[in-house]
């Protein structure tokens, strides 16, 4: 994310501490995300054993799986949670095709612009950068 906004001039200095909160945030959703893959591929492995005991240790494995149950609801909940948190982090950032529209960048060469965008304006679609609003 950060090589795409250095490259479109739209990183600045003053976007550290925000940058820095998205990375954290992201980091912990996406432990949090990983944790939750290990709980249900736990929960597949303890539903095939589960058929096979037999006796007390039936309870054992039955509490077993409550107690990852339970782990995944609160994993999903959290991952969720921190999904729903990045998106106001993305939108800031341009990133979204809605706010796309609202970031403003500054003039590039214009001989560095993609053969799509080059052949985009050609056809009179699109204009390779923003004009100022009159």
């Amino acid at each position: 994310m950060v090589r795409e906004l250095e490259q479109c001039g739209a990183l600045f200095v003053t976007d550290r501490a925000m940058l820095y909160a998205y990375v954290q945030l992201y980091d912990w959703t996406e432990t949090r995300a990983r944790a939750l893959a290990d709980v249900e591929g736990d929960i597949r492995r303890v539903g095939d054993v589960i058929g096979r005991v037999k006796g007390d240790g039936i309870l054992s494995a039955l509490g077993a799986l409550a107690d990852l149950r339970k782990t995944q609801v609160r994993l999903g909940a959290q991952v969720a949670s921190g999904r729903k948190a990045l998106r106001p982090f993305l939108v800031e950032f341009g990133f979204s095709p809605a706010s796309r529209s609202r970031v403003r960048l500054s003039a590039e060469d214009p001989e560095a612009a993609d053969d799509f965008t080059t052949f985009q304006q050609q056809r009179g679609q699109v204009t390779a950068f923003p004009r100022p609003v009159a």
